[in-house]
């Protein structure tokens, strides 16, 4: 946890901290297990669910997907002003061979966030000063865990 909240200051990052209302804190013990066991598997840059790889929320859904905790939405990738898919997605997709994969299964980090199995939601910026010991002043919560929108993979 150290070296993460190090490597978050070093690349000027938010670190996000979430805390599972209490009926789902018994999960996490068998999340972390499922979680280490897809442990080793490439990035998945498509956002299109498969088993030979994963996303970052991709991968915290699953780890929690055998008790519930988060549910798989339908992916948007449209201008919310315009309702167009933006160029960005199109250019990146048609890159990889594919069509852009709207209202396809998945989820993201501001889905997971606004769950309802959810209760709390603290940040350490990294503008906030350190404790004396060079970390963030994060709060320990037993219960919590960790995700960095910016960070690509999550840690646990």
């Amino acid at each position: 946890l150290s070296a993460f909240r190090q490597d978050a200051r070093a690349k000027h990052r938010q670190i996000v901290v979430y805390r599972l209302r209490a009926p789902q804190q018994a999960t996490i013990k068998d999340a972390v297990a499922t979680a280490r066991t897809m442990l080793g598997k490439p990035y998945n840059t498509s956002y299109v669910l498969n088993e030979d790889s994963y996303y970052c929320s991709d991968f915290i859904e699953r780890a929690f997907r055998a008790h519930h905790v988060f549910a798989l939405q339908p992916m948007n990738f449209r201008n919310p002003q315009t309702g167009q898919i933006a160029q960005h997605w199109v250019d990146l997709y048609h890159g990889m061979g594919m069509y852009v994969p709207q209202d396809q299964p998945g989820t993201n980090p501001n889905d997971m966030s606004a769950a309802p199995t959810i209760s709390d939601k603290l940040s350490c910026h990294r503008d906030q000063k350190d404790d004396h010991n060079g970390r963030y002043p994060c709060p320990r919560r037993t219960g919590a865990f960790f995700f960095s929108y910016f960070s690509g993979r999550p840690r646990f």
